[in-house]
């Protein structure tokens, strides 16, 4: 059985949502099957077998026979039920246990049977019990059952009391109040069962009763991400109380990482400092939104000068050679973190807090880099840019390559740029609902026809994303006209504004090289470095500031210092 939990930060399993919820809210009356089971048509064990049960498969009682029977030499009433997945018919009771409150582990043949029927019978918010020890977790401790998914443990339960818990972030839902993500801890089936409470709980209530009790270190260790909010005044006649400094206003919405706890502020708010800022100000607690929950310490990159050092195979040895003949160039591979070689020496993961962002990922081998510090082969990939090196001996191989790579050439000139351009789809796709606006004249064009005057305004839906134009910008096809119509000039329905291909404040992209259009790619040198990096947008600009009115954005990986063009951005899925 897997030990390491997901409570921890090295547990790599997804938390898929989503389980089907055939029923409405348990436990009503509820059975499982008795060994092998059939289920028929009618009360009858003449009727036609709709389904078979294996021996503690689980449903929902419809309807009870009203009177008793003996089929096969067992006695029971006829139940009408419906199985998780949708079937109903007859089921003689003398092959299930059934009752009107929830079932134990004791009613099934085995744990897995027992989670298959908490998937489905165990409400979002059920009071539940420790049946026993299980690491941070001690028998008899009572949480609320959140979610039952494929992870390893399957089950997420908020705890009454804080584990000092630091769940990776992916196995959290999207909707789930990360202020609780402290009490957060995985288990398994066997280890639960339902006190029985009629109340279920109300997480976004738990959630503002825990920041009200908890201490702020509690809520937000050192080492946690948050996004920055702006101060509010404390009290209505002090504009002083407020506690802000006009520059703070630079570093609102950004990602940060908190460095120091630094008590409470005079208005008795507590306060903290971050990375973004290199410590410059107090930020209060309270305008915060938790990302990531701390370990109590600010993670730190591997090396100083990651990346800067000298690659050279002047110390390559038989097995570092048969590595990269493993991995030939060209090859798809799935990136991995980085073990720490030396017990004794944090720093020989070579490990930069930004590759973080990329775990997990697919990406294409595109140069052998030679050794790490540690005496490890290295590659560059894809996915980043080539702006970290990855061992080779933490990389999981997909598909091998051809010993170079196929990714495409490189650009050096304007010229050339301008023959490649095109832009990228951004968060539009097929289903996308948008609103149609006129096409502007650029790069020598604006593919546009007078009948297409009618539809400007209204909204339509994308069928196809067909292509680029002869000027280099891509088009979509909809449901409602027959013309193609340019990605840079529609907007998302509910979401960002014209021309920002879908992005709003606060999405997670990754930065791309601008290209030319109309001869002006409206690039600093300085940006280089960025390229390939997850950001999170921070304001959207619009296209003003851009001589080819391309849409503009800020982000928080350069602390907004630079405008990066919407058409450039890829969404992190």
């Amino acid at each position: 059985m897997k030990t390491t939990i997901r409570a921890g930060s090295l547990v790599i399993a997804l938390l898929v949502l989503g389980v089907s919820l055939a029923f409405g809210a348990p436990p009503g009356t509820t059975g499982a099957a008795v060994g092998e089971a059939k289920v028929f048509s009618a009360a009858s064990a003449n009727a036609k077998v709709v389904a078979t049960l294996a021996a503690g498969d689980s449903f929902r009682v419809l309807e009870t026979g009203a009177r008793e029977e003996t089929v096969a030499g067992r006695r029971g009433r006829w139940l009408r039920i419906s199985t998780p997945d949708g079937a109903q018919g007859w089921l003689h009771g003398g092959w299930a246990v059934v009752s009107t409150a929830y079932l134990k582990l004791a009613d099934f043949p085995d744990s897995a049977a027992y989670g298959r029927y908490m998937a489905w019978a165990f409400q979002k918010g059920e009071r539940v019990r420790a049946l026993q020890d299980f690491e941070k977790v001690t028998k008899g401790a009572l949480g609320w059952f959140y979610a039952l998914d494929e992870g390893d443990p399957p089950v997420l339960v908020v705890w009454d009391e804080d584990l000092d818990a630091t769940p990776w972030v992916e196995a959290l839902p999207e909707d789930f109040p990360r202020i609780l993500s402290g009490r957060v801890y995985f288990v398994y089936p066997d280890a639960l069962e339902p006190v029985g409470e009629k109340a279920a709980a109300d997480f976004a209530v738990l959630a503002d009763q825990w920041r009200t009790r908890a201490s702020y270190e509690t809520l937000f260790p050192i080492g946690s991400r948050v996004v920055l909010g702006e101060h509010e005044v404390v009290t209505k006649d002090d504009p002083d109380s407020r506690n802000w400094g006009e520059d703070m206003s630079d570093y609102v919405g950004m990602t940060a990482t908190v460095t120091g706890h630094e008590g409470q502020d005079p208005w008795g708010r507590p306060v903290v400092t971050v990375d973004v800022d290199d410590g410059q100000y107090y930020w209060r607690t309270e305008n915060m939104e938790l990302l990531e929950r701390g370990t109590g310490e600010v993670a730190v990159s591997g090396d100083e000068d990651y990346g800067d050092g000298d690659y050279t195979y002047e110390d390559y040895d038989e097995g570092d050679y048969a590595l990269e003949d493993a991995f030939p160039v060209g090859s798809l591979v799935i990136l991995g973190r980085h073990l720490q070689l030396d017990p004794d020496d944090p720093d020989s993961t070579y490990w930069a807090p930004e590759m973080d962002d990329y775990v997990g990922m697919e990406a294409y081998i595109t140069e052998h880099a030679g050794l790490c510090p540690w005496g490890e082969p290295t590659a560059l990939v894809d996915v980043d840019g080539g702006n970290f090196y990855w061992r080779l001996s933490d990389m999981e191989l997909l598909e091998e390559g051809p010993g170079y790579w196929e990714g495409g050439d490189d650009y050096d000139s304007a010229e050339e740029y301008e023959d490649l351009g095109e832009d990228l789809s951004g968060l539009i796709g097929v289903g996308t609902k948008v609103v149609l606006g006129r096409h502007d004249d650029r790069n020598g064009g604006d593919n546009w026809a007078s009948e297409m005057d009618a539809f400007v305004g209204k909204q339509a839906t994308v069928t196809e994303i067909i292509g680029s134009d002869d000027q280099g910008f891509l088009v979509v096809a909809v449901k409602e006209n027959t013309w193609s119509w340019r990605i840079r000039n529609l907007a998302v329905v509910g979401r960002g504004v014209a021309g920002s291909y879908g992005f709003q404040v606060g999405d997670r992209v990754i930065l791309g090289r601008h290209r030319f259009v109309d001869g002006n790619e409206n690039w600093n040198p300085s940006m280089d470095a960025f390229v390939g990096m997850t950001a999170r947008i921070t304001e959207l600009v619009g296209t003003e500031g851009d001589g080819s009115e391309c849409f503009l954005v800020r982000v928080d990986a350069d602390k907004g210092k630079w405008v990066w063009r919407a058409e450039s951005l890829t969404p992190v899925k």
